[in-house]
């Protein structure tokens, strides 16, 4: 696989990443606040920057959700095992 590593002031940093196995690009945000782009090898990287660009205001409010969500499970507790991941891909 093929990384290479961005950095976006509307967003952070952003790990772009070829797959063989991705069909579409996918943007995935992690619980830590990582944000993830996974693109085929087919196409290249400005296409996939295009895209993040695209919807750059979605990622930001997905972002401050998990870091609300992240806050809120803390004070909870460990009741919610599992890791938040939300995926944004193309249909192109």
């Amino acid at each position: 696989m093929q990384a290479k590593t961005y950095y976006i002031e509307k967003i952070g940093e952003i790990d772009f990443v070829k797959n063989k196995r991705s069909k579409h690009i996918k943007i995935t945000l992690k619980p830590c606040g990582k944000v993830r782009v996974s693109l085929p090898l087919s196409c290249c990287y400005k296409e996939a920057m295009d895209f993040v660009i695209q919807k750059a205001d979605r990622i930001k409010n997905w972002l401050s959700f998990i870091k609300q969500w992240l806050s809120a499970r803390i004070l909870i507790g460990n009741i919610f095992k599992k890791f938040l991941n939300i995926a944004i891909k193309s249909h192109t």
